[in-house]
């Protein structure tokens, strides 16, 4: 349905860019199964992008060589925040908190209680993010790396605030991810969360937060649970975290479109850097290659299943 009608045209091309409409901007198009019996990303590089306009607006980015080679976030403190909000239970109650939750976003005040009261306010502990991003400095050597209480809304922002954040080639996320369909403002980067909020900051990096941050990256990687997902609006595809880093200057989004697996997730991110660095490629045509050594069982046997390997698709140039 997808492909076969467009088998002439992208016969001998090695690169394909999906520009998904609705609510196939939920599918990875790598799993789609041929007539020789391969997945689609055993032959062509795959790649995504919401919209034309939006390829056209990062393609005329122009960045400097001059920056550091990565920055890294992994092994969050989650520690057990009680919600006091009780559940929302109908679409009056839901009307309601959305209109408090605009007055609240507008006056940059913290909604943390929102999430207790939509039934997404605890989290666990993620040790697997840990070793990831320490392998990651292993491949990286220049890389720079904030782990456990270090990785907080506040010193991101700060890091911005004083041109810091721009400073990176590629920035990756070793956290939570969390993505409300019912009210896609309050789809965040779910960083350290604490019993005592830091100042106005409640550990969520939001959509409207990440749009506003200054970034200067090639790649920006969501080592994430879910965070490919969003709202479809027609034209513009599906408008999420993705679409937020690149309008905050990333020129590349590494998303995931379900939630998935701590160890392999590991093993796969850090095969994707020691790829760009062995060989000197593109981020995009490394994922590739990485997926590939997945589905020939490199990884193990268990690891072969796209469930491992197909969450995490490219957005960008």
């Amino acid at each position: 349905l997808l492909i076969k009608p467009m088998e002439g045209q992208i016969k001998g091309k090695k690169n394909i860019i999906i520009v998904p409409d609705g609510i196939l901007a939920f599918v990875p198009f790598e799993t789609l199964i041929g007539g020789n019996g391969k997945y689609l990303v055993e032959d062509f590089h795959v790649s995504y992008v919401q919209s034309m306009g939006i390829r056209e607006f990062v393609s005329e980015r122009r960045y400097s060589e001059n920056r550091k080679p990565l920055l890294a976030f992994g092994g969050a403190v989650y520690d057990e925040v009680v919600y006091n909000e009780e559940m929302i239970k109908n679409e009056t109650q839901l009307a309601f908190l959305k209109r408090n939750i605009y007055t609240d976003l507008e006056n940059k005040r913290s909604v943390s209680n929102a999430y207790g009261a939509l039934g997404v306010g605890t989290w666990n502990n993620l040790p697997g993010t840990l070793n990831e991003v320490r392998n990651i400095k292993n491949v990286i050597k220049r890389a720079d790396v904030f782990t456990g209480s270090n990785v907080t809304e506040k010193g991101i922002k700060g890091f911005s605030k004083i041109r810091k954040l721009s400073d990176y080639k590629v920035i990756h996320f070793a956290t939570h991810g969390l993505v409300v369909p019912e009210m896609p403002e309050l789809s965040a980067v779910v960083l350290s969360q604490f019993e005592k909020e830091q100042g106005k900051e409640d550990g969520y990096l939001r959509m409207g937060e990440i749009a506003e941050l200054d970034i200067k990256a090639d790649f920006v990687s969501l080592s994430a649970c879910e965070t490919g997902l969003g709202k479809i609006y027609g034209g513009e595809g599906v408008v999420g975290l993705t679409q937020s880093f690149l309008l905050a200057g990333a020129n590349a989004v590494s998303v995931s479109l379900w939630q998935v697996a701590d160890e392999s997730t590991s093993q796969f991110m850090v095969s994707m850097y020691d790829r760009v660095q062995d060989k000197d490629i593109s981020y995009a045509d490394a994922m590739t290659e990485v997926k590939r050594r997945f589905i020939s069982g490199d990884f193990g046997e268990e690891y072969k299943a796209p469930f491992y390997w197909a969450p995490f698709v490219y957005y960008g140039n």
